[in-house]
């Protein structure tokens, strides 16, 4: 049983380390974006907590009332929101007014961008919570102790290190191997080198 918890713990480990390697090279070397989402600002339609999961689009491409993520993928921050207006601010940049749905007036001040805009697509619900917890310092440092500890107590106890009566069969074994070995090379097959013998094993 014990086995069977340190197997279940050290994979769910070595899999949120594999998740968050995955967000880390999507936001960084793909054209998506996985942003968590820690307020209610866009619920219901985006609940706090989830995951969404947007990818870049031309800003002429992007219409009003489409959920949006501003940001490069530097930025431990994005901005999420819900367009109320774009239109060109000059002939590169566009102008885009964004609205949280649990408010009524939309942002102070619109945002000046250039193919910087992510489109949703869809969101997970509940794994924001993950992502961004582990995003920190506090929950890389907790997850990378904790994998290397997990790996290190299974793979010590189960795999490498020899069990207690492992250990002592192994004892055994050795002993009776020699006491045979002695008495095979003396020729000596009285009581006595027997009891010797004997005396020696149990004494291992």
């Amino acid at each position: 049983m014990k086995r069977k918890v340190l197997a279940s713990l050290l994979s769910a480990s070595v899999l949120l380390s594999i998740l968050m390697a995955g967000v880390h090279a999507v936001n960084s070397f793909t054209d998506w974006r996985l942003s968590p989402v820690t307020t209610n600002a866009m619920s219901p339609d985006v609940p706090t907590g989830s995951l969404l999961v947007s990818v870049l689009t031309p800003e002429s491409q992007i219409r009003s009332g489409d959920v949006v993520v501003l940001g490069t993928s530097d930025e431990k921050r994005n901005i999420i929101g819900r367009v109320l207006d774009i239109n060109t601010a000059d002939n590169e940049y566009y102008s885009i007014s964004l609205k949280s749905d649990q408010r009524a007036l939309p942002d102070n001040f619109p945002y000046k961008t250039k193919d910087i805009t992510y489109k949703e697509q869809f969101n997970v619900p509940l794994l924001g919570f993950v992502v961004n917890f582990l995003s920190s310092a506090a929950g890389l440092i907790l997850l990378t102790l904790l994998t290397a500890v997990i790996g290190y107590v299974y793979v010590y106890r189960y795999h490498t290190r020899l069990t207690w009566e492992q250990r002592s069969v192994k004892r055994i074994t050795k002993a009776r191997r020699k006491a045979q070995e002695r008495i095979a090379e003396r020729g000596e097959h009285n009581g006595v080198e027997e009891m010797k013998a004997f005396f020696a094993e149990s004494a291992v």
